[in-house]
């Protein structure tokens, strides 16, 4: 690859006769050409970007210099009180476009503030683009956003008098980090009165989309005026491209990420009678979506495959300019507005339905013992699950008094009673329950009530599904972080372990001195830095038996009241999770080990030795463990853990998949209830599937 211009950083400074600003190059990820018809899209501003500086000279000129990281492109003279270029035709030839573009810009910023550029006042002024111009990362709508800066006028109003575009990208030019943009047709799609709305983007974005230059400078207003010419849509086409705009923004798994994407490319490919830009590159391992105006500038190419190996791809195809999300996308340090939410334009009342997907997760230090509401006695560390997942559908329906009317259609249903409960609970916080009633569909990827954490996936999908219809009802929305820090509390109070399942990757709950931010109150995600064989670790669940234990969960934390041993178990928890954290950031995998199986087997023996000797374990799941110990002590690197059931979870590094696999074939599976099993690994945590408003 070419080695990268780096992007500068500069700040606005104003001083005595001159000035400096900067403004933001970017790149529209989703939503293009509908926008203009009121499409929510997804638009990044960049670190690349454009400074301005001025400085009042002698004489009635401005002489204008416009260079990129190659040198000087273009030099102009400017008459201050016409605002004409009055070079000789010779500079300037073959730039004669440029030079209107220019005119007319200071013009209409004079027009909008007339005292801008006095007449008779000479001025040096220097425009510096921190990348190739060729790139075609929004010099334009950039060098507009710096003209409204030192005009001091609205740059949007700007944009507007000179640009036939939605306007998203003189968004950009000034946002903090990532937007959704949106037109409203009720103010005429005008880019004043555009909603604009602060985001962070999904992991599988920022992890696994690679930017890259495709050689070649699109032009977009006429691509703009053709568009608007011929092309025929309809408002099914806005709704889903906005839709995916969302979806696409939000993704945090990358196979969905690149379903989303094709989908994305069909519709538009539809519109523009043009091929999707995958024909381009068919040999590519992912997805890949044109950006902005098709045909040219930057593509996106989404892929599992590392940064090395897409360069290695895409160099074959004479690419090699190429970037990750983090080297060229803009992000604010804090993210204060919605993300993965409803629109406050959405309209209020009618029936309303959204779909959330959340995994279940397992724990490697168990939580087993309550106090107060709902609060852990002991601090716990799970792994959020990928494939073993519950899939919620939660419709609140205008007129009730809270009350959920079924689950999956059944009035009777024995989830019924502890949702209802859920929901009294929470209608001192979100009074707007009272006047709906509630249905709620929801399936499992994995068996019920087997031990594999269907309460946390449960809860934890209904809680996130109330979140986005609260936002939906009030209008009032959170951040990411808040949302998921809300979710996490409030799935707590449903089931304790829920509150884990609400993030990704591993998780903490419950105050700990070795965790900074742990509390009781709700989980958080683990931060600290882990070995390479636990960046990606697996769990192969051995489904020893399908049938619903005998035992639940809060029936077995309530026995934990009276238990004779419950303060040691509190303390061996405490000690077990120092030396598990260690593990994890050394790569010890027989401390690792010795810790999780220690936990499993010590939940066990207090469900056996409290009040009515529970035994929760089959015979099947001796053998199992007695197995994988004898494999581990060959030298496999495999361990086990166990939920409140008879089911096993088999834990080892993505790096040694094959080898265990094949153990699971030959020794594993004839304990398995119909040789099944389910082969998870470390999950990116949940995803929301649909969200519909029928009053929209």
């Amino acid at each position: 690859m070419q080695a990268r211009t780096e992007p500068k950083e500069a700040s606005a400074i104003s001083k005595a006769g001159e000035a400096t600003f900067t403004a933001r190059g970017k790149l529209l990820i989703s939503g293009e050409y509908l926008v203009l018809s009121g499409a929510t899209a997804l638009a990044i501003p960049l670190r690349f970007g454009q400074v301005m500086q001025q400085e009042k000279i002698c004489g009635r000129f401005l002489q204008w210099t416009s260079e990129d990281s190659s040198g000087v492109w273009f030099h102009a003279v400017i008459d201050s009180e016409s605002l004409k270029v009055v070079s000789p035709d010779t500079e300037l030839r073959g730039k004669e476009r440029i030079s209107k573009f220019l005119e007319n810009l200071l013009r209409q910023a004079r027009i909008l503030n007339p005292s801008f550029i006095e007449p008779g006042q000479g001025w040096n002024v220097r425009v510096t683009a921190d990348y190739p111009l060729e790139w075609g990362l929004g010099s334009s709508s950039s060098l507009i956003s710096l003209v409204a800066q030192w005009a001091g006028v609205g740059a949007a109003a700007l944009y507007k008098s000179v640009s036939n575009g939605s306007g998203y990208d003189i968004a950009c030019a000034s946002s903090a980090g990532p937007v959704f943009y949106q037109l409203d047709p009720g103010h005429g799609f005008n880019p004043e009165e555009a909603i604009v709305s602060l985001m962070c983007p999904g992991t599988a974005i920022k992890n696994h989309a690679y930017f890259a230059w495709l050689g070649e400078k699109q032009d977009s207003p006429r691509e703009v005026e053709k568009f608007k010419a011929s092309a025929k849509f309809s408002n099914e086409d806005i709704a889903r491209i906005s839709e995916l705009s969302l979806a696409i923004g939000n993704a945090v798994r990358t196979e969905e990420l690149c379903r989303f994407v094709h989908e994305h490319e069909a519709i538009l490919s539809r519109i523009l009678h043009r091929d999707v830009l995958k024909t381009r590159f068919p040999d590519f391992p992912g997805a890949v979506k044109s950006l902005g105006a098709w045909g040219g500038d930057f593509a996106m190419f989404v892929s599992m495959q590392p940064l090395a190996e897409v360069e290695s791809i895409l160099e074959d195809y004479g690419i090699t300019e190429v970037f990750t999300y983090d080297d060229i996308c803009r992000e604010p340090d804090e993210i204060v507005a919605p993300v993965i939410h409803s629109s406050p334009a959405m309209t209020r009342g009618g029936n309303l339905s959204v779909t959330w997907e959340s995994p279940s997760n397992i724990a490697f230090i168990k939580y087993w013992g309550k106090k107060g509401r709902q609060l852990p006695a002991n601090p716990s560390l799970s792994m959020t699950l990928d494939k073993a997942v519950s899939r919620t559908c939660l419709t609140a329906i205008q007129g009730g008094n809270g009350e959920m009317i079924s689950v999956n259609a059944d009035p009777a249903h024995p989830f019924m009673a502890r949702l209802e409960t859920f929901l009294s609970d929470l209608k001192s916080l979100f009074p707007w329950i009272e006047g709906y009633s509630f249905e709620a569909e929801t399936s499992n990827s994995f068996p019920d009530s087997a031990g594999i954490a269907s309460s946390a996936s449960g809860f934890s999908a209904f809680t996130l599904c109330l979140l986005d219809i609260n936002e939906m009802i009030s209008g009032k929305q959170f951040s990411d972080h808040e949302f998921r820090r809300m979710a996490s509390g409030l799935a707590r109070l449903g089931s304790g372990s829920a509150s884990r399942s609400v993030y990704g990757g591993y998780t903490v709950w419950g105050e700990t001195p070795l965790i900074h931010g742990s509390s009781d109150e709700r989980a958080i995600p683990l931060k600290m830095t882990v070995h390479n064989d636990f960046i990606e670790l697996h769990d192969a669940i051995l489904i020893v038996s399908a049938e619903a234990k005998s035992l639940s969960s809060t029936g077995g934390h309530a026995l934990m009241d009276s238990h004779p041993m419950a303060s040691a178990r509190y303390l061996q928890a405490r000690q077990n999770l120092a030396e598990c954290l260690q593990a994890m950031q050394t790569g010890d995998f027989e401390q690792f080990a010795a810790v999780v199986e220690n936990e499993a087997l010590s939940l066990h023996s207090l469900i056996m030795t409290s009040k009515g000797s529970n035994l929760l374990m089959h015979a099947g799941t001796l053998r199992v463990i007695q197995r994988i110990r004898e494999a581990r002590a060959k030298g496999l690197p495999a361990c086990f853990t166990l939920d409140a059931g008879p089911n096993v979870h088999l834990l080892y590094p993505a790096a040694h998949s094959l080898s265990v696999k094949n153990f699971i074939r030959e020794q594993l599976l004839e304990f398995c209830a119909e040789g099944r099993f389910i082969d998870d690994k470390c999950g990116e945590g949940p995803i929301r599937i649909t969200r519909e408003n029928d009053a929209v």
